[in-house]
């Protein structure tokens, strides 16, 4: 086996990763989004954990600060699959399937980890187009 397939084989599935949405969502209100998000990306990118798996999810997000049983919680009585399925709905409707994504100008989409002169383009297509206007400051 080699290393890339073991390192793919430890990845949740697409299936499993929809929950880790919710905490994320949940972090919001207690203003811990961004530390929520973070921390979830460095354990399954650079620590190669199943932030799929519950119980690896309710560790990782109570290190940032959110409360293990309300994150239970919220994973249990899906209390913002509603949130979490419309933001996946408008990704979908917007041609975002997968990440990394940029959605410039509410229509133009740039999929993955693109070289600059890719987004300047996009942005003078934006300008051309009248849809985006650079911000002055």
């Amino acid at each position: 086996m080699t290393a890339s397939a073991s390192w793919s084989s430890r990845r949740a599935s697409p299936t499993t990763r929809r929950p880790t949405s919710f905490p994320t969502h949940g972090g919001r209100s207690e203003g811990l989004h961004q530390p929520v998000h973070d921390r979830l990306m460095q354990a399954y990118w650079s620590e190669a954990r199943d932030i799929g798996d519950e119980a690896t999810l309710l560790d990782l997000v109570a290190e940032v600060g959110l409360d293990r049983d309300n994150v239970r919680a919220a994973l249990a009585d899906r209390r913002y699959a509603e949130r979490v399925d419309a933001s996946t709905r408008e990704a979908n409707e917007l041609g975002v399937h997968a990440i990394p994504a940029f959605v410039l100008g509410r229509r133009l989409v740039v999929l993955g980890a693109q070289p600059h002169e890719v987004f300047q383009q996009a942005f003078t297509q934006l300008e051309e187009e009248n849809q985006w206007q650079p911000s002055s400051s």
